[in-house]
């Protein structure tokens, strides 16, 4: 009886002696090699333009009065147009000077427009002598890469415009934050916290 306890034994000890080497023999590994890429977040303007409007009065200028006013629109630099310059010559009060302009989608990740930031001033020490109005409803909009939205800056100057004001006096800068889609914080309004 002892003896066949100790083959049974045996037998058990060499069974799971074979199962231990079958089982190392069978594993294998396998393994994931990932890369990646990140997208890109870019916007450009991609045209502009602009018209001025009739005066307060309802009446359009006569055609003479309105070649005396100039507005040049260029960029800072045309092979990465996000930075635009406006220039405006001979400018007197009651004209409206509307600027349009398309934002494009030039990244390869969906954008929204988070805020707009616009202010205006003078360097001589006082007010903006009118108004600077960002409009065209950019706000959360979001952009697919590839396309466009339209925007547009009205700039105005009243009667208390100083005549004879060169360039640089009187300025405005508008800004427009954009962010990646699923960072849009819609606790934060068109104006920058």
């Amino acid at each position: 009886m002892k003896a066949k306890m100790t083959a049974v034994a045996s037998a058990l000890i060499i069974g799971l002696m074979l199962i231990g080497v079958s089982y190392a023999l069978w594993s294998k590994t396998v393994v994931i090699n990932g890369k990646v890429m990140t997208g890109k977040l870019d916007a450009w303007f991609t045209s502009w333009y602009w018209t001025d409007s009739l005066d307060q009065a309802g009446q359009e200028p006569v055609p003479e009065v309105k070649r005396i006013y100039n507005v040049n629109i260029s960029p800072e630099d045309p092979n990465d147009p996000e930075y635009l310059y406006v220039y405006i010559d001979h400018l007197y009060p009651c004209i409206w000077i509307h600027i349009y302009f398309n934002i494009t989608n030039t990244g390869t990740i969906p954008l929204k427009f988070q805020y707009y930031y616009y202010t205006a001033g003078n360097n001589t020490g006082g007010p903006f002598p009118g108004d600077v109005i960002l409009t065209g409803g950019l706000y959360g909009l979001q952009l697919e890469p590839g396309k466009y939205a339209t925007g547009d800056v009205h700039v105005h100057l009243n009667n208390n415009a100083l005549q004879d004001q060169r360039v640089g006096t009187y300025w405005f800068l508008v800004s427009i934050k954009v962010v990646q889609w699923n960072e849009f914080d819609s606790t934060v309004g068109p104006t920058p916290p």
